[in-house]
């Protein structure tokens, strides 16, 4: 029974596939005008007639839908697209005023058009590069009769006059039409074209339409489909900007007539709100201590104690515009907070040139206050009795460097390499015998040697310095071999 049903619907198949590859196949009738177009085309091009259209054989087993410069429709098999374009001008895009195919020109070169009445749904139809001079007599008009569906007809580099277009009329369902390159000229009777209600794009580029000359026009005419409808909606958009001309009016008059009637001269006040610019300070310090050490990071005493200090010692000056104290806030609340110029100068109420110009004004008076604020170390005593550090007396501190790993651009990536191959920075450091680090470099490449930084600690302006000569600093091993640092550092 299964065997049965297998059967049936595999014959079903092979009637279906048998009907469709039937309907894809070219029809006999258009094979036959195929080959007389070929015939027809031979006849101009005798002595090259194997070079024209060579794949269009007259062979009954052969499927025109395959041949060259033609489409077939996939569906009923018909052919709907012929290009005859020339195929040695068009690859030149040359258009010799002899004709290609007819060296004497005793006798004009006319196209036999009832040629295409066999393929009833050609939509594309490509003559262009062949010099055609006109139709046959009576075969323009019947021939393009049949072409009910012809959409594009492209006759560039032909000889075509004014008096060939009248057989054009025919072509209703015609949407874009060629004629650049021919021999147009004067006024161009739009007027018998104008029966082609479906034609949307029309190139006579490169004639002598109007007088100008053919290589310089350039005419594309978009028609619509409707002239009816193109006049209304002409007169809708007239209505239409009349309108928005009397109300763009009727709002300028008002607009006039208001200012008229509500100018004041405004008087433009040049006082400083200097109550205003201070009420962010008094929130920001001087309401409770919980708020000022948040966003300052001290207490409100403390505050109050370093700027007498700055303005004693570090000879920071209030201005006309702005006291002491909101100088230290807007410093202390930049480091605290990384906080950028534009919002400091959107709370403090101030430009940002001022913002930049009081903190170095205030970082420069903290540094003046380095002998009075910085705590210098204390060497061990001689007399220690730590068994940790009682065999270094008048020692400051221990010094050492380490690798910090980064990431840098690859094209740095050498320069940082540490001899186990990794990314660093080569960082120098001293600390003392309670763990505090007083002083630090960092920056240096890792593939730096240890001596090299440790020498440019030493010489830098505000580099390593022992106070007394008497005090010494322990050195790591990578040190050792530096002996005249040693010496330096123990003499500065």
């Amino acid at each position: 029974m299964k065997m049965h049903l297998l059967l049936k619907f595999f014959l079903l198949d092979l009637i279906l596939l048998s009907q469709i590859r039937g309907q894809k196949a070219c029809l006999e009738e258009e094979r036959l005008g195929l080959l007389d177009l070929k015939s027809f085309a031979n006849k101009f091009h005798s002595d090259h007639s194997d070079l024209i259209f060579p794949s269009w054989v007259d062979d009954p087993e052969s499927d025109c839908c395959v041949w060259q410069r033609g489409t077939c429709n996939s569906t009923t098999g018909r052919v709907i697209q012929l290009s005859l374009y020339n195929e040695t001008r068009y690859a030149m895009n040359y258009c010799p005023r002899p004709s290609f195919w007819n060296h004497d020109k005793s006798e004009p070169l006319l196209w036999n058009i009832s040629l295409f009445q066999r393929f009833k749904e050609l939509r594309t139809l490509d003559l262009s590069y062949n010099e055609i001079d006109g139709w046959m007599q009576n075969q323009g008009s019947e021939g393009f009769l049949r072409l009910e569906l012809l959409e594009t007809l492209d006759l560039t580099c032909n000889n075509l006059g004014n008096n060939t277009l009248q057989s054009l009329r025919k072509l209703t369902s015609l949407k874009n039409l060629i004629l650049r390159s021919n021999l147009l000229e004067g006024s161009f009777p739009v007027e018998e074209l104008s029966v082609l209600e479906s034609l949307e794009t029309l190139d006579l580029s490169q004639n002598f339409v109007n007088g100008f000359p053919r290589m310089l026009v350039m005419v594309r005419l978009y028609l619509r489909r409707d002239a009816e409808r193109r006049k209304r909606l002409l007169a809708m958009f007239k209505f239409y900007m009349e309108i928005c001309r009397a109300v763009s009016s009727f709002l300028t008059l008002l607009s006039a007539a208001s200012t008229l009637c509500t100018y004041r001269p405004r008087v433009r006040s040049y006082a400083l709100d200097f109550a205003t610019n201070r009420e962010y300070v008094r929130r920001l310090v001087y309401d409770n201590d919980i708020s000022c050490i948040s966003q300052i990071r001290m207490n409100r005493v403390t505050f109050l104690k370093l700027c007498e200090m700055l303005e004693s010692i570090g000879g920071l000056k209030s201005t006309k515009n702005m006291l002491v104290d909101e100088q230290v806030a807007i410093f202390l609340h930049i480091i605290a907070h990384h906080v950028k110029n534009r919002v400091i100068s959107l709370n403090f109420r101030r430009s940002g040139e001022s913002i930049s110009r009081h903190f170095h004004n205030v970082l420069a008076a903290v540094l003046k206050l380095q002998e009075h604020l910085f705590r210098k170390p204390e060497p061990i005593p001689t007399n220690s009795t730590d068994n940790r550090w009682k065999w270094f007396k008048n020692c400051l501190g221990a010094l050492d460097g380490t690798y910090i790993r980064v990431k840098v651009p690859s094209a740095d990536k050498p320069r940082y390499r540490t001899r186990k191959g990794n990314i660093a920075t080569n960082m120098l450091g001293v600390c003392t015998p309670d763990m505090q680090f007083v002083f630090v470099l960092p920056g240096w490449e890792g593939s730096v040697a240890d001596g090299r930084v440790l020498r440019d600690a030493l010489r830098r302006r505000n580099g390593l310095k022992v106070p007394n000569e008497n005090n010494v600093h322990i050195f790591s091993t990578s040190f050792s071999k530096f002996k005249g640092n040693q010496k330096k550092m123990e003499s500065s």
